[in-house]
Formats: structure tokens, C-alpha cells, sequence
């Protein structure tokens, strides 16, 4: 079981979006719950530092599986122990403020670093399959977040101009043969030649230079 309460800003946004009363009554199933964390169906779902859980359903995965849990490959130990109990029982919801904090500052999932915010999103991509894949979820279930993560990130290396992370995006696309968006294709083909890739830069710039909230 999990207790949980959403307390931030963006409650302002999701009390308006029919998902928050799909995904805050009062019991939720533990199964149905993880697909939708996974596929970040709504932005502010659930916070480590508000649930409450019995330990044996981490400890027990962890002496199974301690991969699962620790590993160089992932850099958001939360998910994991979050998707953990979402999988092995059903959540319970309290409507009540019991924190609040505030946003503000670089971290390690929030940098004006192309690279470093590469990197962070990739490792959660690679984190996410490995989730699904070992509670046996399709992968076709989680289409949509990888189409948009994986453009996400792409995106970071084509504004670092950088060729070692592309090709390190194209290999994670044939490894775990994930789906990938049209924009995401029509980039590729635009990064296939130095003279693209900077014409591709340029447009992107004009872009926001014209159109900043778009």
C-alpha cells in the first residue's frame, strides 16, 4: 500500500484535467496505477518523500533483483522503487497537504546543460524498458512516452552538436527497438550531413527567436 498526496504547483493545473480524479480517488489499483507513472500520464503522480510503504516489498524485489534498484545505467532510484510498490499492491490516496516545497535552481533533471539533460532522460528511457520488461508490461503500452522522450532527448544533441550522443540515441532505438515519432525521423534525416545538421540549428533558432512560446 501507498499513501500519497500531491502538494505543488502543477495541482493547480491537474485539478483541472479529468486524470486527476482517475488517478486520485481514494483506491487506485496498484497495476493500472504503474502503467500510467511509466507513461507519465500526469505530470505530478506520485512523491517519494510523502508515501509510506511496507519495506518488505522493497527489500524482497532488491535480495531478487538488486539490479532493479541499483545499477550505473539509472539515475532516477525513485521510479524504481515507486514502480515496486505500484506493481506488488494498490494505492491508497490522502487528499490532504502535508508538504510543500518550491522549484527553483539547476538539478540534475532540470539543466540548461544539452548534455547533462541528455543523459539524465536517456538513463530514464533505458530505466522505464528495463521496468516494463521485468514486470512483463508491453512495451507497446509505453508508445507514446518513448516517442516523446525520445525526441526530447534528440534534441539536446542536435542543439550540442554533438554526434556522440546521435549515434548513441540510434543505437538505443535498434537495441530496444523503440518507436520513434515522424519529427523524430525528419530530424535524423536533417542531422544526416554537417551542412543539414547547422541549416537544422538555424531554422530551430529563427524558430524560437519568432515564435518563443511555441
Amino acid at each position: 500500500w501507498i499513501a500519497e498526496d500531491i502538494n505543488t504547483k502543477d495541482l493547480v493545473s491537474l485539478n483541472k484535467s479529468p486524470l486527476y480524479d482517475k488517478y486520485h480517488s481514494s483506491i487506485l489499483n496498484g497495476k493500472e496505477c504503474l502503467k500510467a507513472y511509466l507513461r507519465r500520464d500526469v505530470k505530478v503522480l506520485i512523491h517519494s518523500c510523502t508515501y509510506m510503504f511496507r519495506k518488505e516489498i522493497i527489500t524482497n524485489l532488491y535480495e531478487s533483483n538488486p539490479k532493479f534498484f541499483i545499477s550505473d545505467e539509472w539515475r532516477a532510484e525513485d521510479v524504481s522503487a515507486i514502480s515496486a510498490l505500484l506493481y506488488f499492491g494498490n494505492v491508497a490516496y490522502i487528499p490532504e497537504i502535508t508538504l510543500h516545497y518550491s522549484i527553483g535552481g539547476i538539478t540534475l533533471s532540470s539543466q540548461e546543460n544539452y548534455n547533462k539533460t541528455f543523459d539524465f532522460y536517456y538513463s530514464c528511457i533505458k530505466q522505464n524498458h528495463y521496468i516494463a520488461s521485468t514486470f512483463n508490461i508491453d512495451q507497446n503500452e509505453l508508445k507514446i512516452f518513448y516517442k516523446s522522450y525520445l525526441h526530447f532527448i534528440l534534441m539536446q544533441a542536435v542543439h550540442a552538436k554533438d554526434i556522440c550522443r546521435l549515434n548513441k540515441w540510434k543505437s538505443l532505438i535498434a537495441e530496444l527497438h523503440l518507436p520513434i515519432s515522424l519529427k523524430s525521423k525528419i530530424v535524423i534525416t536533417l542531422c544526416s550531413t554537417p551542412s543539414k545538421w547547422e541549416l537544422l540549428t538555424r531554422l530551430i533558432s529563427i524558430k524560437h527567436y519568432l515564435f518563443p512560446n511555441v
